[in-house]
C-alpha cells in the first residue's frame, strides 16, 4: 500500500492530521538498507469535507491505498438541525431535529460500512471518548510508535532525513555568497 490515507470525522482534529502528514512523510521516505526507495503518501481528510472527492478516488481508484478512520464518541455541542417545512425538500424530513453530531456520526459510519462492503480495501477505525489533551496526546503517542514500528518493518531509520539535507547545504551556500 502506498497511501495511508486519515479520514477524520471533526474538523477539530484538522491540526492532528497536519502533524501526522509531517510525521509520516518526513519519517518513512527514505531508501531503506538495501537502497530501495521506501515511501508511504499520508493525506489527510476531513469526513464531511473531503467526503466526496476523496471517497470516489477510494472506490473506485486504483487499490494501493489503506484508510483509518477517527471518529469522536461525545462532542459539546447538541446544535440540532432545524424543523423547516419546504415544499420542495420533504423529501429531507428525515433530518428535522436530529443533532449535527449524529448526523457526523452517521456519515462516519456510512463511510465505514461502504468502504467494508468493497472488501478489498484495508481500513481501521479509531474511536477517542472526546477532544482533549489526553486524547490526542493517545493519538500521537499511538502514531509515533507506529511509525517507528513501520519504518523497522521496512528496514529504514525513521529518525534521520538525509532527504532535505541537499536543500539545505545549497541554501546556506547561497546565504554565505550573498553580498553583504
Amino acid at each position: 500500500m502506498n497511501h495511508w490515507w486519515k479520514k477524520l470525522y471533526s474538523s477539530a482534529l484538522k491540526g492532528f492530521n497536519d502533524w501526522y502528514i509531517q510525521l509520516w512523510g518526513e519519517s518513512l521516505g527514505k531508501l531503506n538498507i538495501n537502497e530501495t526507495r521506501q515511501a508511504f503518501t499520508p493525506i489527510g481528510l476531513i469526513g464531511p469535507i473531503d467526503q466526496h472527492s476523496f471517497l470516489q478516488l477510494i472506490a473506485d481508484g486504483k487499490r494501493d491505498k489503506t484508510i483509518t478512520f477517527i471518529k469522536v464518541k461525545s462532542r459539546n455541542d447538541d446544535t440540532k438541525i432545524p424543523q423547516i417545512k419546504i415544499d420542495y425538500l420533504d423529501e429531507l424530513d428525515y433530518l428535522d431535529n436530529l443533532s449535527f453530531n449524529e448526523l457526523i456520526s452517521y456519515q462516519a459510519d456510512s463511510t465505514i460500512k461502504a468502504i467494508d462492503q468493497m472488501e478489498d480495501i484495508p481500513y481501521d477505525v479509531i474511536t477517542i471518548e472526546k477532544i482533549d489533551e489526553y486524547n490526542i496526546a493517545k493519538l500521537m503517542y499511538s502514531y509515533q510508535l507506529l511509525t517507528s514500528i513501520v519504518g523497522n518493518f521496512v528496514q529504514i531509520n525513521t529518525y534521520n532525513q538525509p532527504g532535505v539535507e541537499a536543500g539545505k547545504i545549497i541554501l546556506k551556500q547561497r546565504l554565505n555568497q550573498r553580498d553583504l
